[in-house]
């Protein structure tokens, strides 16, 4: 895991609805400053598409990429 200066983050492993328009994943900026990494349980049936799905939610974090005016498509071409 690597450490993000100033920025703490949780992640939660939840189930997803199917078809819910991600690749497993999603973060959301808490009030307190802190992140918080969704992560859809299917995701733990394959451990190296977890960790890929995780290190793409963490370069959202890293980036700024909810203090930012670019469109989600330029910020998804990671």
């Amino acid at each position: 895991m690597k450490y993000i200066a100033g920025a703490d983050y949780y992640v939660h492993w939840l189930p997803f609805p199917e078809d819910n328009g991600t690749d497993g994943a999603a973060v959301v900026p808490n009030d307190d400053g802190t992140f918080s990494i969704l992560m859809d349980e299917k995701l733990l049936q394959n451990a190296k598409k977890a960790y890929t799905t995780y290190q793409h939610e963490v370069c959202h974090i890293e980036d700024d990429d909810f203090y930012n005016e670019k469109p989600i498509s330029e910020i998804e071409k990671i």
